[in-house]
């Protein structure tokens, strides 16, 4: 069912002058996407399934570096939640398997409520060389929505890839464009702390108490966020720049008792606090210790891990944990971040790597504090170990 898509990728080594950005919208799937050029092939087609009949989208863009192919695949009936991960395992594993290549990574990921993959593949062409694929796929009722780059042979993935898989979004926006972050943003300033980096406070109503070793913040009771999904960013944090490998550590404590109401539509009271990696508003990870006030006032406790890519949510590996003091350590490997979570201190639980496609050269390194809720926040930071390696 998917031979026509697997065909567009034989473009590889066309080129073609580039151009702005191009915002692309699909009538017929039902998508917004962000491509570097304006699309070269744009197909509707049906083929015959298990199910009966399967109607395929595509839209695909060439350019001197790479392909950019957007596939929806409908299918006649609403995929179950029990198999929606195997069904995505059979998308990844059918790529893979066509282009005679091998899965390389693979990380889960989501948009809005709808379970996703985001994968790279390592093809072998005979007699072209080995083509360098990342792909990013969700699930949205019946319906597959596949971003695929494949770059040139034997060169590195396009330096467009992640834009381009972050700015996908589902349905036709009214003015025709994504949920982008707020540039304003991305290098805002602030005042150097001794021993922590450069303190940014966007409101300028946070309270700060600071020693060389410990710092505590308080944060009032109206949004303090950092989120590029609605663009966002009057969180505070502490930031330093960093620009080869490193590895945070932080002790993390606090009131993490959410009260009244949210300050944030659509989401439950909560409290964060913990480790930051910045690259840009739109590129960003944070592991947080994390209260959030349920439903029925149950109040559930666990720490965040997750990935914002090209303004977008992406990988996401969290992990329940009691209440209480919890340390956090936030490691990069080249293009790899890791993170992990201890109670004692100790004792150490790593979390699923994220592999990126943003996250190597220079970037900043610190720490982050959230308040959703209507009452104060009282973060406290102990600790604070940052390592660069040479």
């Amino acid at each position: 069912m998917l031979a026509s898509s697997i065909v567009l990728l034989a473009l590889v080594a066309t080129a073609q002058t580039e151009k702005k950005w191009e915002v692309v919208t699909s009538k017929e799937g039902n998508f917004t996407v962000e491509m570097p050029v304006k699309p070269n092939h744009t197909k509707s087609s049906t083929s015959t399934g298990p199910n009966g009949k399967i109607k395929l989208t595509e839209i695909t863009s060439e350019t001197s570096e790479g392909v950019f192919l957007v596939v929806r695949i409908e299918d006649p009936v609403v995929i179950p939640k029990q198999v929606e991960e195997k069904y995505l395992d059979f998308i990844r594993d059918f790529y893979a398997a066509k282009f005679n290549g091998k899965v390389t990574s693979d990380k889960k990921v989501r948009l809005d409520s709808c379970a996703g993959r985001d994968f790279s593949i390592e093809a072998n062409k005979v007699d072209v060389g080995v083509i360098n694929i990342r792909a990013r796929q969700y699930l949205q009722g019946k319906a597959v929505y596949l971003l695929l780059v494949a770059s040139e042979p034997n060169q590195d993935l396009p330096e467009a890839t992640g834009r381009f898989l972050g700015s996908f979004a589902f349905g036709i926006h009214p003015k025709g464009t994504t949920i982008k972050a707020d540039k304003r943003e991305t290098e805002a300033v602030g005042k150097q702390l001794e021993g922590w980096g450069m303190a940014i406070d966007p409101d300028g109503d946070v309270k700060r108490d600071a020693t060389s070793k410990s710092l505590t913040l308080v944060i009032p009771g109206t949004l303090h966020d950092l989120v590029a999904d609605i663009g966002k960013f009057n969180a505070p944090r502490i930031l330093r720049p960093v620009e080869t490998d490193f590895t945070a550590l932080i002790k993390v404590d606090g009131s993490f008792k959410p009260g009244g109401k949210s300050t944030k539509e659509k989401i439950y009271p909560l409290n964060t606090g913990g480790l930051v990696l910045w690259k840009d508003s739109d590129n960003y990870i944070f592991i947080l210790r994390t209260a959030m006030l349920g439903k029925g006032g149950k109040l559930n406790t666990m720490v965040m891990f997750e990935e914002r890519e090209a303004g977008h949510r992406g990988a996401t590996h969290n992990q329940v944990m009691p209440p209480g003091p919890v340390s956090l350590r936030l490691e990069r490997r080249g293009s790899k971040i890791v993170g992990s979570v201890s109670g004692d201190g100790v004792s150490w639980k790593a979390l699923k790597p994220m592999d990126t496609t943003w996250a190597d050269g220079p970037v900043k390194v610190g720490v982050l504090a959230t308040n959703t809720s209507s009452e104060p926040s009282t973060v406290k930071f102990d600790n604070y170990t940052l390592k660069i390696a040479k």
